[in-house]
């Protein structure tokens, strides 16, 4: 099921490395977050250790006027598409 949580910009800088850092420890852990959807089935995990994507990005603009002045398509943008077996189970972006 995709998601995407929106938080306040407040010091992403500082906060970017401890994000790294928790998020490669979280996926020791939880291994199969670091996986790929499946070729037999989406709802399977591939665990092959490729590990999450983690993105960093800059806007200008805010998030209140992109969802004031969009259409619910142009969500879409936000989550990832692609084949089967290519779509990471998680992707993180921390956009300033």
């Amino acid at each position: 099921m995709p998601m995407v949580v929106f938080y306040p910009n407040s010091a992403i800088h500082a906060k970017t490395l401890d994000l790294k850092n928790s998020l490669s420890q979280t996926l020791t852990q939880y291994y199969s977050f670091a996986g790929r959807h499946a070729k037999i089935a989406s709802a399977y995990v591939d665990c092959n250790d490729e590990g999450a994507e983690f993105l960093e990005a800059s806007v200008n603009g805010t998030l209140s006027n992109f969802l004031q002045n969009s259409l619910h398509e142009d969500l879409d943008q936000f989550f990832p598409y692609g084949t089967v077996g290519t779509v990471k189970v998680m992707i993180f972006e921390a956009t300033e």
